[in-house]
């Protein structure tokens, strides 16, 4: 199942960034209106004809989804009011509004449209399932109300609703290609960071922002180990770089000295 993203861009309260810089996906509410269509647009409309001092990436209601600004271009001002103290700031997040108001939970059509678009951006951008989280996580906003410790559904409603919209993205292990290089979803959503990590058979070796090294030199406990444009380690070869020839034995780690069978072939 999928569904349309309809653009009606605006140009204010949105500033200039890169897509390398989402770390997180926000979800909100609007706090007044309508779950119903045309809300999203009616919202997309309300930011765009002036400065309210807020906005964000995307509008959902029970029939359609709306984008205000491209999250790979521009951050949206949808949690500056946690001055970044939580870790998330407009900078480093996508934001969602759902058109939904008071102490209620969001509508079955609203969730499914969601997840859809959830799902989308954490396999586009490289989002782990730890890192969907609420208006409130960035700054103790109860928004969406229902799903904050002040609504009555509380901290449950939100664990069960971010299981369910980040479900197949925290389900399925596999290497998922963002535009910051490709990162590995274990089974859970967690992912390896500043860290070896063995799959499928070969090891791989993750950066502190938990992306797979490539074409690269990597120190590790006093060894050097080679990790290819493929992001595999090699082992059992020999590699010519930068005018020289290298000799990786069977663990992967350069060799300092080689030996040779009776034919004169290296022993790696």
């Amino acid at each position: 199942m999928s569904y349309e993203i309809n653009k009606h861009h605006g140009s204010y309260n949105i500033q200039p960034r890169s897509a390398s810089a989402v770390k997180y996906i926000v979800v909100h509410y609007t706090g007044s209106g309508t779950s119903a269509a045309p809300a999203a647009l009616n919202n997309c409309q309300y930011f765009s004809g002036g400065d309210r001092q807020a906005s964000a990436h995307y509008f959902i209601d029970d029939e359609t989804i709306y984008e205000y600004a491209d999250p790979s271009r521009h951050l949206t001002w949808h949690v500056g009011d946690g001055r970044g103290k939580y870790g998330i700031t407009n900078t480093n997040s996508i934001g969602i509004e759902v058109c939904q108001d008071g102490d209620r939970p969001f509508t079955e059509a609203e969730t499914k449209r969601l997840q859809w678009l959830v799902r989308r951006l954490m396999d586009e951008y490289g989002v782990p399932a730890d890192r969907v989280v609420r208006h409130y996580d960035a700054s103790r906003k109860l928004c969406p109300y229902y799903y904050t410790p002040g609504g009555s559904g509380g901290d449950a409603a939100w664990k069960a609703l971010h299981r369910r919209i980040t479900a197949d993205g925290a389900s399925k292990a596999g290497w998922v290609k963002s535009a910051k290089g490709w990162w590995y979803r274990r089974a859970d959503g967690t992912w390896p960071a500043s860290k070896w990590e063995r799959i499928g058979g070969d090891w791989y070796c993750f950066d502190k922002d938990g992306y797979a090294m490539a074409d690269c030199w990597k120190k590790s406990g006093g060894k050097w180990y080679w990790l290819r444009g493929d992001c595999r380690m090699a082992k059992s070869t020999v590699l010519h770089k930068d005018g020289r020839w290298y000799a990786l034995g069977a663990d992967g780690a350069m060799l300092r000295s080689v030996a040779t069978d009776k034919s004169g072939a290296l022993r790696l």
